[in-house]
């Protein structure tokens, strides 16, 4: 027999005595590995395409130079609208192999659709736009990014999964429903979008399977899609047929060839013989113009993430300059609040600094003004939040309010603890109990020696026994 990695005769052995692999265990693993492609191409056909990505991934974990399983699988990321996933498989599905290989097709059809490809990126920097809006609060801003990148790429499942989050958060259930069953419609095992189905609708059970006849009606979205999906499911049906088919021709092609030898004259044979080397000469060059195009492909992705990589870095020191250019815009800021008096203006701006983009000189200043400002603050804080205080309940908020940021800037001054005992009193006035408690029980924790330890202690009794 021969070995299944070399090639090369070997008796009935165990271990190849030429590459000196298991046998045995490397039969296991390409087994395990067309086992869990058949598990992913069924489920791609059942519309179950997350199951199918997780199929095909652990296929090519046990053989990562399974052709098939790198293929479907780039088709299935391509359907889904992971263009650059898909380009990645096809490309390493090239390189694995050079002859009859459907990577090639793909990716030369990606090729020629360049407004696709533009189409796509552009979808997915507005996709990212989204996320950054997310992040800012900015719902609204990224509601109308998603709803337009779905409308022009209905296929782009995480663009409907976030369309569906946002709904949600813009307390819209039946839009969110909406989002939920497109993405469910081309993949019924999404993850996502089962968990917000689960959320939504926490009274019924979505079911996982679909009924058969109703496969055929779940065909890809996109013309390109249909036909590489229906050019695997014939190469899978059709590989053996053909192969059988192919080897009879060459067979026949063969015995053909021999009589030809015998019988035809010598000068025949040689112009046969001609030809024969010239078809090899031309299939030679198209294979190297073939690995010189992917090449020149590889150089373009290469260039094109180093470009990216190299305007990230832009990006990151550009934030850091701004960011520091805004801390240094508070120094001054405060500085002339400072020469103007306005102390109560100028001690929250000095709290916001950040002080990892201070120089040194500028920290210390900083910190000496933290020593100087804060003890002021305070005081006008504590002043002015008194006075609020006895205005009545009309005023409590804004008092709540002013004693607060005077303990935020000091609470060793003589009146910290007056501050405390008043935002406790406050509690208790406006019936939050609970707080005026807590609150009552930290002035006289931390300010045994205050002027109002006998009524906070009066009040605490009395709002305990209550």
């Amino acid at each position: 027999m021969k070995c299944p990695n070399c090639n090369e005769e070997v008796k009935r052995q165990h271990v190849c005595p030429f590459c000196h692999i298991d046998i045995d265990l490397y039969k296991k693993i390409k087994q395990a590995s067309k086992k869990l492609y058949n598990k992913g191409l069924e489920q791609a056909h059942s519309r179950d395409l997350s199951g199918a990505i997780e199929s095909l991934e652990k296929s090519l974990r046990f053989d990562k130079k399974n052709i098939q399983a790198r293929n479907l699988l780039g088709l299935i990321y391509y359907e889904i609208g992971q263009v650059g996933f898909a380009l990645k498989h096809w490309i390493l599905s090239s390189n694995f192999k050079k002859e009859e290989n459907l990577a090639f097709y793909y990716i030369k059809m990606l090729q020629r659709d360049k407004r696709t490809l533009e189409k796509q990126s552009d979808a997915i920097k507005k996709y990212n736009q989204a996320l950054q809006a997310f992040q800012q609060k900015s719902e609204d801003i990224a509601f109308i990014q998603l709803k337009s990148i779905v409308v022009q790429h209905p296929q782009f499942l995480e663009a409907h999964a976030l369309l569906a989050l946002a709904s949600m958060m813009n307390n819209e259930p039946k839009r969110a429903l909406e989002s939920i069953e497109k993405i469910l419609s081309m993949d019924i095992s999404h993850p996502i979008a089962l968990r917000y189905y689960q959320y939504l609708q926490a009274d019924k059970i979505r079911p996982v399977g679909m009924k058969q006849e109703n496969l055929k009606t779940q065909a890809p979205r996109s013309q390109y899609s249909r036909t590489i999906y229906q050019q695997s499911k014939k190469q899978e049906r059709n590989s053996w047929g053909t192969f059988n088919s192919i080897g009879l021709f060459i067979t026949g092609a063969i015995c053909m060839l021999a009589l030809v030898y015998i019988f035809i004259m010598p000068s025949k044979v040689k112009g046969l013989q001609k030809n024969i080397y010239q078809l090899e000469e031309e299939i030679q060059q198209e294979q190297q113009v073939t690995s010189q195009q992917i090449q020149k492909y590889q150089q373009q992705i290469d260039q094109l993430t180093k470009e990216n990589n190299e305007l990230q870095q832009t990006n990151e020191t550009l934030e850091q300059e701004q960011k520091r250019l805004e801390e240094r815009q508070k120094i001054q800021q405060i500085t002339l609040l400072l020469q103007k008096n306005k102390i109560e203006e100028a001690a929250p701006i000095i709290y916001s600094i950040d002080p990892s983009w201070l120089e040194s000189e500028q920290e210390q200043l900083r910190q000496q003004w933290i020593q100087d400002i804060y003890p002021k603050a305070a005081r006008i804080f504590y002043n002015q939040g008194l006075q609020a205080y006895n205005q009545g309940s009309t005023q409590y908020e804004k008092a709540l309010n002013l004693l607060n940021q005077s303990l935020l800037y000091a609470k060793d001054q003589y009146f910290s603890d007056d501050a405390l005992y008043f935002i406790a009193v406050i509690y208790e006035n406006t019936e939050n109990v609970q707080k005026a408690i807590s609150i009552y029980e930290t002035l006289l924790e931390e300010y045994p020696s205050s002027n109002q330890k006998y009524n906070a202690q009066k009040r605490l009794s009395r709002l305990q026994s209550s």
